[in-house]
């Protein structure tokens, strides 16, 4: 088991953003973590990135605990965070932001430009702007950006927030269409955290559904699929 989360609880102040969620990620598999706006889905990647720490429970990655661990630590030891809202640096170009993504790992220039490749196989749009400056991309690009930034990290775990938010729907489908691709060609485990949960069930193998910071259902992605209570509350059926 790559990633297993057990009983975290996150509060603040007063407010428990969550309470007492466990979840795990496999190698080479994606698992989908929904559910509905402030039931504490950014909350759990952000507890397991180390931006935010947990007020009790574990969280091993490879076997070993990690909830105290610097940031920087962590994404040097296989998980990279892709945030919500893509986070480009607006005053870089391209190039620069995906090269950022790589300064905590060791500097080897042929993994570099392997790992470069690959973003620039996946996106090919960001191989046709790489001089031009983040903040010129469409949204669609700025998301293909994060995601080709977090990947230069060489990372054994990704994790997205909300990689369609604010996008046309066909850029979703490309999007989402790219995040399956990812995973069948190089076995990278990623955590997909989704409010469009029918796309999120469709690629995902497993998922946990999160309601006010606890987890209420969790099984195969296509079975969650099916159920009348995921198809009233998230797919609309």
């Amino acid at each position: 088991m790559l990633l297993e989360v057990q009983d975290i609880m996150v509060s603040y102040g007063h407010i428990e953003a969550l309470r007492g969620v466990s979840f795990n990620v496999d190698a080479g598999e994606i698992v989908a973590l929904i559910g509905s706006n402030g039931a504490g889905k950014t909350t759990a990647l952000s507890t397991i990135s180390g931006l935010i720490r947990p007020t009790s429970g574990a969280i091993r990655w490879k076997g070993e605990d990690i909830q105290n661990r610097a940031v920087e630590r962590i994404v040097r030891d296989g998980l990279a965070h892709c945030p919500e809202g893509r986070r480009v640096f607006p005053g870089l170009t391209v190039l620069e932001n995906l090269m950022s993504g790589a300064a905590a790992r060791p500097y080897k220039k042929s993994e570099i430009d392997d790992d470069l490749a690959l973003v620039f196989e996946l996106f090919p749009r960001l191989s046709e702007r790489i001089k031009q400056g983040g903040w010129s991309l469409s949204g669609g690009e700025q998301q293909m950006l994060a995601i080709g930034r977090a990947l230069m990290s060489r990372p054994k775990l990704l994790m997205l927030d909300e990689p369609s938010l604010g996008l046309a729907p066909i850029i979703i489908e490309q999007m989402f269409d790219r995040i399956l691709e990812l995973n069948r060609r190089t076995k990278l485990a990623i955590l997909l955290v989704e409010q469009n949960a029918a796309m999120a069930l469709e690629i995902s193998h497993r998922a946990f559904v999160l309601e006010t910071g606890s987890i209420i259902l969790s099984g195969p992605a296509a079975e969650l699929a099916d159920d009348p209570r995921i198809r009233e509350a998230y797919l609309g059926v």
